[in-house]
């Protein structure tokens, strides 16, 4: 009877906190263009009481069709935004019309 309630516990430890500090969801980033010199993507944490870890790729493009990627990585806390960001190289010429970022968090 011991081993039997020994097996249990050591399961039900093992099992239930790994599957609730490791939810992953995917989170919509609003961004906005700044006179086509640069892109600033925001992802905030307002609807957890506990800080998340996440990962946001940012994807920006110009007139002449050339892709600018980023990334940016860290904890956000509740109430809190991280920002990324992507510039033109020469926003004069070719400047960015088009910005998009998705992130992946984790509590």
């Amino acid at each position: 009877m011991k081993e039997v309630l020994l097996i249990l516990m050591t399961t039900f430890f093992i099992l239930s906190p790994a599957s609730a500090s490791e939810e992953v969801f995917n989170k919509q980033a609003y961004c906005e263009i700044n006179a086509g010199q640069s892109a600033r993507c925001e992802v905030c944490n307002f609807e957890s009481y506990r800080p998340i870890f996440c990962q946001m790729s940012i994807k920006a493009r110009t007139l002449y069709g050339f892709w600018f990627n980023g990334q940016q990585h860290g904890m956000v806390a509740p109430g809190q935004c991280m920002y990324g960001y992507t510039y033109a190289r020469n926003p004069i010429r070719d400047p960015l019309i088009s910005v998009s970022a998705q992130a992946s968090c984790r509590l």
